[in-house]
């Protein structure tokens, strides 16, 4: 019964299009962001663009698409394949083809936070695969202006916990657990997972109470939500993920009844009957005193018991009494199994049941002379603790409180396995509606319908059911695909691995989660890789803090390919607001000296506007051993490390580096004044150049006359550098400055001629 999946029906084979919404019949819902990528993105593996400068296209595309309504379907990615353009159309009507096993239809989706759409490949679904429910089941999709705030805390909080659970350093995985244990591997799964369960439990609990401090109307619905998330959860913590599988569960069903079934407003009542003036003919007492029985409360029934016996009657006085040693006399349910401790709880448990059954033959001989009820009530209430099924169902509220009771009093010592037959039991007096995912989704956990339950869950939340799906397949509860009969080829993925990649792709829709919704994926074997590699680049790299958490994000997932491309996309945009200096740095990190070279004039030139200059040191790193970059990078790196020999004083060093910079093929003639002025101390130290260095400097200066004469690239370039250099910040005017190119150009042939009639001289 809480085996594997196919126990509970051999012949089940599952339909994975039961998690998505029809078209035809589910609630409109409006298209949040589809769209087609355009043609220079239709490329994989790191080669494609960002296409953040296509905003405009998909803006539009969304635009016309906005009261539309959709198939929302999975989005597995087809690796063999390279990416294609998709219409809305293909989309919309893919729902309603039959697929053959080489059938495959082309979807996409966009990003809504950075306007990027991602097409895949999607998986077909096989011919083998037959409905499991006639009815359809519904997902739902993510509207974040609509969901609770607090709903992303929970998200991280949990998101936290699992990978915790599936990282490198958990034992379950890193192939320590064996060592650490004695060997007794399985044990230590069994607690750890366990532990987990447990911990998703705690959150969820946290969540509900910060929710139930909220008292708008509006949380009304989320409230809901969770309180159906914790139903779920605690029931498949007690019935799958237990470490003692043989121990009774009758006491976890009574935690999970009170915790999940408005534990507060019984806790509120019955203190309302204690604290009454005459608790015993208070309208309600009874009925509550049946409540908290049914609900295992039997400690605050004694209690409710004795404040009771100050009001009543004198005659009365010894039912109660005895009514309440009874109760305290009840044997403690053992928490651990083994066959010693369940026998020498039976044993005291068919002593117990004597006495009970010798108080019931008692009030039942007395009757008659019953005038105030008190003996008719009092055999109920020994009826139920007694576990009597037919009073029991008798005073029993919902499905719940009768489980519990029969469990707890009828068959305290009942493991999982033999839950069923009480379910079905239950069944007959409050049967499921298809309406309550809450009541349907517990009551196929608790007959052992693993696959059934996930299909009620499937219709709250992408959270609940990837959660739980992830730690059954950890405990071997959920049976393959091909062990299923179903067809399998490369790019089918398990049951798990479906729910998974959607409630990434789900947390990937919000800005604050992405790094989250990768991690999720880094756990799908067969797809998640594939998603990782599209999803990764989806993400808007408005910040250097964003890109070097991508840039982590991806060396710690291997993205080598994405790696670069991020770091060219940065790279990119640190160049449309000339920071050269980070610009610079990202290409070095993605090996792009080719676009470095490529921007080696608008770093020159942003270094005439602004007097910054990136480092010597940072261009070596990036030309490496190579001899030549080619381009303006080696005229670019010369003169950064001309600057610096100038800044350290090393005269002769900068006059060998002045006369190559002069010399290169790619020698900016533009920039030529700007080197006579920085090499303005050097014509003042005779030992910078000899006659021959000087005769071409002199040349130099001539064809810089020459080409300058009526040029006026030369005269703005002086112009910018002495303004961001404030060489004189009194000449503003174009009148000042040209005649300060004038007495330049004139101190220059000066020095230099200088400098050759002291060779001549020497």
């Amino acid at each position: 019964m809480f085996g594997k999946s196919k126990n509970f029906n051999s012949k089940f084979q599952f339909d994975l299009s039961q998690f998505t919404n029809n078209v035809e019949t589910s609630p409109g819902i409006t298209l949040p962001n589809f769209g087609s990528l355009p043609p220079d993105l239709n490329q994989v593996n790191g080669n494609a663009h960002s296409g953040r400068d296509n905003n405009e296209t998909f803006a539009q595309a969304g635009s016309q698409l906005n009261e539309a309504h959709f198939n929302f379907k999975p989005l597995p990615l087809n690796t063999s394949q390279n990416i294609e353009p998709a219409s809305f159309a293909t989309l919309h009507n893919s729902g309603h083809n039959s697929f053959t096993p080489k059938d495959t239809f082309t979807t996409a989706t966009l990003n809504p936070i950075s306007s990027q759409a991602a097409v895949f490949k999607a998986a077909k679904y096989p011919k083998e695969i037959r409905a499991h429910h006639s009815k359809d089941a519904f997902i739902t999709v993510h509207d974040w202006s609509k969901v609770y705030p607090g709903r992303l805390a929970f998200y991280e909080s949990t998101a936290k916990l699992f990978e915790n659970l599936h990282g490198p350093n958990n034992k379950l995985h890193n192939g320590t657990g064996k060592r650490h244990t004695n060997g007794n591997l399985k044990s230590y799964k069994q607690d750890a997972l366990h532990a987990y369960a447990s911990e998703y439990t705690t959150k969820l609990i946290e969540y509900q109470k910060h929710l139930n401090q909220d008292v708008r109307k509006e949380v009304d619905q989320e409230r809901k939500t969770i309180r159906t998330f914790v139903a779920i959860w605690h029931l498949c913590e007690i019935l799958y993920f237990q470490n003692d599988k043989e121990a009774p569960i009758a006491k976890k069903f009574v935690e999970w009844l009170n915790l999940t079934d408005k534990s507060g407003l019984l806790k509120y009542d019955t203190q309302r009957i204690i604290h009454h003036p005459d608790p015993y003919s208070h309208p309600d007492f009874w009925e509550f005193v049946y409540k908290l029985i049914l609900r295992g409360q039997t400690q605050v029934v004694t209690t409710l018991l004795g404040h009771a016996i100050k009001t009543i009657p004198a005659p009365s006085i010894k039912i109660i009494n005895e009514l309440i040693s009874i109760l305290n006399s009840m044997p403690e349910l053992f928490s651990h199994y083994s066959a010693s401790a369940e026998t020498k709880y039976m044993k005291k448990r068919s002593k117990w049941l004597k006495d009970v059954e010798h108080f019931k033959l008692t009030l039942q001989g007395s009757a008659q002379t019953d005038q105030t009820g008190l003996f008719s009530h009092a055999l109920d209430t020994l009826n139920l603790i007694s576990g009597d099924r037919n009073t029991i169902m008798k005073y029993s509220s919902n499905r719940n409180d009768a489980v519990v009771a029969i469990l707890l009093y009828s068959c305290p010592s009942t493991a999982r396995r033999e839950l069923a037959d009480v379910v079905r039991l239950v069944d007959k007096t409050f049967p499921v509606h298809a309406s309550d995912t809450s009541a349907e989704a517990c009551r196929a956990f608790m007959l052992g319908e693993i696959y059934e339950g996930i299909v009620a869950c499937a219709s709250e939340d992408w959270w609940l059911v990837a959660h739980l799906t992830d730690l059954m397949e950890m405990v071997d509860l959920l049976e393959t695909r091909s062990n299923l009969g179903l067809m399998v080829d490369e790019n089918d993925v398990e049951l798990r691995e479906y729910f998974i990649l959607n409630y990434a792709q789900s947390l990937f829709s919000h800005g604050s989660l992405w790094e989250h919704a990768l991690f999720y994926l880094s756990t799908c074997p067969t797809q998640g890789l594939s998603w990782m590699r599209e999803l990764v680049l989806r993400v808007p790299t408005t910040d250097d803090v964003t890109v070097s958490r991508l840039l982590d994000t991806c060396q710690r997932f291997h993205l080598d390919d994405q790696y670069k491309t991020i770091c060219r996309i940065a790279a990119k945009g640190s160049v449309k607001t000339k920071n050269f200096t980070q610009a610079v740095k990202y290409y070095q990190k993605a090996n792009d000296t080719a676009s470095v070279v490529g921007i080696s004039d608008q770093i020159l030139d942003a270094y005439l506007v602004c007097g910054e200059l990136i480092t010597a040191k940072e261009l070596m790193e990036i030309k490496g051993n190579s001899d030549s970059m080619g381009g303006s990078f080696d005229f670019l790196l010369l003169y950064a490390q001309l600057r610096d020999l100038l800044a350290e004083g090393d005269h002769a060093a900068a006059g060998q580096h002045l006369l190559r910079l002069f010399n290169l093929p790619s020698s900016r003639t533009d920039f030529w004044p700007i080197l006579f002025i920085d090499a303005l101390p050097l014509f003042q130290d005779h030992a910078s150049f000899n006659q021959d260095d000087t005769f071409q400097l002199l040349h130099y200066l001539e064809q810089l006359t020459v080409f300058s004469r009526g040029n006026s690239a030369y005269f703005k370039n002086i112009q910018r550098y002495i303004q961001s250099t404030r060489i004189d910040s009194l000449s503003d005017t174009e009148h000042d400055l040209a005649d300060m190119i004038d007495t330049f150009y004139e101190t220059v042939r000066f020095g230099l001629t200088r400098m050759l009639a002291h060779e001549f001289l020497a």
